[in-house]
């Protein structure tokens, strides 16, 4: 088995190839579905992504979505002092996806804090990929609101598990 950052290397050359292919575009419309359900502080959960399973392409370089599940479950507190809010979950995959980087299952936890009048937000959590390399990968963000409503959001994501290492950071609005 490769080290991370060997994979990492060669899934970019894998990218930096596709770029320069010269292929036609398609369109395709699919369904995705979620349900939620709550219970006190209990949030139970479900999605289903790709219901139509659309392909692109033809022969043996058809790209196939393949339907994908995944499943659940968050305990969310309320306030207490300068905790705003609290919350632990877990999530897991219930089908197999295949990724350039090799098949991934992930099963997930975590937990998010909200202080000072969800001013900020932190929150941390640890993924693993249950086939193929069976990497792990842990995770850490950070949410500033310096006006009630806005947020300055900000991940990382670092470990094993180079289908899931990366960074994201946004601006968001909630009404």
């Amino acid at each position: 088995v490769p080290a991370s950052g060997a994979v990492g290397a060669a899934a970019n050359s894998v990218f930096d190839e596709a770029d320069n292919l010269e292929i036609d575009g398609e369109f395709a419309v699919d369904l995705d579905l979620g349900v939620i359900a709550r219970v006190g502080g209990l949030r139970i959960g479900g999605s289903l992504r790709h219901l139509r399973e659309p392909t692109f392409g033809e022969g043996a370089t058809a790209l196939l979505l393949e339907r994908q599940a995944r499943l659940g479950a968050a305990w969310m507190g309320g306030q207490h002092g300068v905790v705003s809010g609290w919350t632990v979950a877990f999530d897991a995959d219930v089908t197999e996806t295949l990724t350039v980087l090799g098949p991934a299952r992930h099963m997930a936890g975590g937990g998010e804090l909200w202080l000072w009048n969800r001013r900020i937000g932190v929150r941390g959590g640890y993924s693993a990929n249950t086939v193929g390399t069976e990497a792990t990968a842990t995770s850490i963000g950070l949410s500033l609101a310096p006006k009630a409503k806005v947020y300055i959001d900000g991940a990382l994501t670092r470990g094993e598990d180079d289908t899931l290492e990366g960074w994201a950071a946004a601006l968001r609005l909630t009404f």
